[in-house]
């Protein structure tokens, strides 16, 4: 009789521990999680690579010659531009803004080994001759 407690004993152990370390169909992909990390303007700054600046002319109305324009970037995994947006400014300038930080190239931000992707803005100010990013001036 103990020897067949131990035998039922033994197959029950079996049996739970091969339920825990097979999957289910049913059960859920794992996926990966969008990690990101928040930085400021000169941190994002300080980790380029590759910054394109507007050429002008900007636009042929002279209503569209100087200003500030803010556009947030959302850096991938990689360190390319993923996502841009108009924060702020002249629509005009903004579109022109955002055309030349979607060509920027980021060193990946790593943290513990891994690679996270950085949510920041670009401030670029315009003139008639020239564009500039301002960094912490404001």
């Amino acid at each position: 009789m103990p020897k067949a407690i131990l035998i039922l004993s033994a197959i029950l152990t079996a049996s739970c521990l091969f339920a825990q370390t097979t999957r289910s169909d049913k059960s859920p992909t794992p996926q990966r999680v969008d990690n990101r990390i928040r930085v400021s303007e000169r941190v994002l700054n300080d980790m380029a690579l590759k910054r394109v600046l507007p050429q002008p002319p900007w636009s042929k109305d002279n209503g569209h010659e100087k200003g500030e324009v803010t556009v947030g970037v959302l850096v991938a995994y990689d360190g390319t531009v993923k996502r841009t947006h108009v924060m702020s400014g002249d629509s005009v300038l903004g579109d022109v803004a955002e055309n030349a930080v979607k060509q920027w190239q980021f060193r990946p931000f790593m943290l513990n080994g891994e690679p996270l992707q950085m949510d920041s803005r670009v401030v670029m100010k315009f003139s008639k001759k020239h564009a500039e990013v301002v960094v912490g001036e404001r």
